[in-house]
Order: structure tokens, then sequence, then C-alpha cells
């Protein structure tokens, strides 16, 4: 099953549209990402992604990121996915959605 919704929430999945929250335990983590979108889906992975968002370092500045992150919901760690040549461009406040599969 497909899973789309917007990251940064408190407690369980509430409904299609409501937030996760999950224990991270591995070096490369989206933590500090803010406006980030997730898509996960029921697979041998068994991985929720994560594509990119915005940090607000100390200095104040706003930068916007094109990273993609997994999250294992299996070992519970994070990994870098690795991109090719094709990949959108930096972006927050956006939603991403799952069709059959891709």
């Amino acid at each position: 099953d497909a899973l789309s919704q917007g990251t940064g929430g408190d407690g369980p999945v509430s409904g299609l549209y409501g937030h996760v929250a999950f224990s991270v335990s591995a070096m490369h983590d989206p933590a500090n990402e803010r406006s980030s979108t997730s898509t996960g889906k029921n697979s041998a992975e068994n991985e929720l992604l994560v594509f990119g968002g915005s940090s607000n370092p100390t200095s104040g500045q706003t930068n916007i990121n094109q990273n993609i992150y997994a999250y294992s919901m299996t070992t519970h760690t994070w990994r870098i996915v690795p991109t090719g040549f094709s990949f959108p461009s930096a972006r927050s406040n956006h939603t991403a959605t799952l069709v059959q599969g891709r």
C-alpha cells in the first residue's frame, strides 16, 4: 500500500493525511529538514523515502535541498539514496504521490 504525507508531525499516523513520527538511529538522517515530503511503499526494502525540504542553519539562512533519504522500517536506520543525472530540482513545501508503484 502507498503512503504519502508531509513530515514533521508528532504521534502515529492519524488518517490518510496524518503525520508520522519515528526514532532515528543512523548517521545520515534528515532530522534538520523542514517542509520535506515522504512517500513510502510496502516493498521488499520496506523503506520510507523522504525528498527535499529546507534547513535553517544557525546563520538564519534557509537552504532548500534535493536530498533523498530512505528510512528502513525494518532496521530503523537512514541511508542517503544515490541520485543519477535525472532527478527533481531542490524544493520544499511540496507533495509526492506513489501511483502503481511509481
